[in-house]
């Protein structure tokens, strides 16, 4: 991801604007995908002007080598004017770690930052799609360099690499990172996928979002230049037996896919009602188990969106829209 200066021509009238620029290269090949991730995000960008959380996609841009072979493809999105100050959500978390509890940012901030991000993820299923790679350093805060008495930024997703429509199943072909798998569901982590990706995967990466806004604490932190879990999570995992005490520095043992999952909803339950109320643990719950009843019949993500995202509007948007 990088941030440039460029101009767009509308009609006569040609202006300043500054956009971003996502790197395509090593996930999306082919032209035909592109355009049409290109096309979807620009069309919900500009279709209704309450569409919050998606940046407007103003194309594609390809680069190649001498022989005219492909080198690589960048979705170029416009930055609203003003808000050029930015930081991912993750990186904000990390910065307050030893902060306290929140650091300095107020509770309704966090709550409206819950909302915001929810619906962004809602405009996203709307469309027929899914992100596939809901994490906070996917979430890009956006506010004005001028205005330091705003709070941290409007919420924004970016990483649209693996978009792609819910009519189309997914290649199933995971990875062992697990930096980005503790984001996903257990049945979408490592090589061999259990699942074919729907709209439930996306959901529970929202509720590891939406726990580690509640915690506001990172899952991630760094020692010595190595990535480990933050230490609430490894004694949760030892506390509810997840994992013996003698693997608590352990993160192969630690982020076996069910612990993870397990580990997740013990923190929501212990953590989270004195920190943000009963309302925001509930919903935090409903999307970690999403799958596995929290949001009902779990056959419903395959044979009826429609049903999905009512209970998504009654579960998440409309708790979240009652606290922000």
């Amino acid at each position: 991801m990088s941030i440039e200066r460029g101009q767009i021509s509308q009609g006569e009238t040609v202006r300043e604007i500054t956009v971003l620029i996502e790197k395509q290269s090593h996930k999306i090949t082919n032209r035909a995908g592109l355009e049409e991730t290109a096309a979807c995000l620009a069309c919900e960008a500009t279709s209704s002007s309450t569409t919050r959380g998606i940046l407007k996609c103003l194309g594609y841009r390809e680069g190649f080598l001498s022989r005219g072979s492909l080198l690589g493809s960048d979705l170029v999105f416009e930055i609203p004017d003003g808000l050029t100050k930015m930081q991912t959500l993750q990186t904000l978390i990390y910065a307050d770690r030893h902060r306290g509890h929140g650091g300095e940012k107020p509770l309704d901030y966090r709550f409206q930052l819950s909302h915001r991000i929810a619906e962004a993820l809602l405009s996203v299923h709307a469309l027929q799609r899914v992100h596939k790679n809901i994490r906070t350093d996917n979430i890009l805060l956006l506010k004005s360099i001028n205005n330091e008495e705003s709070q941290i930024g409007d919420p924004y997703l970016i990483d649209w690499t693996m978009l792609r429509s819910t009519r189309i199943p997914s290649n199933q072909k995971g990875d062992n990172d697990w930096l980005t798998n503790i984001y996903r569901h257990p049945r979408r982590q490592g090589w061999q996928l259990e699942d074919r990706y729907n709209m439930g995967h996306d959901i529970y990466s929202l509720g590891v979002c939406l726990l580690e806004i509640g915690l506001w604490e990172p899952l991630i932190v760094e020692n010595d230049g190595h990535h480990m879990l933050h230490w609430r999570f490894c004694k949760a995992a030892v506390d509810t037996d997840a994992v013996d005490a003698k693997d608590v520095q352990n993160v192969v043992a630690l982020t076996r896919p069910r612990v993870v999952q397990q580990v997740f909803i013990a923190l929501a339950k212990k953590e989270l009602q004195s920190r943000m109320g009963i309302a925001y643990t509930d919903l935090v719950i409903s999307c970690l188990t999403c799958l596995e009843g929290g949001f009902g019949d779990a056959k419903e993500f395959e044979e009826n969106q429609i049903a999905v995202g009512v209970k998504f509007k009654d579960l998440v948007l409309q708790p979240l829209s009652a606290l922000s």
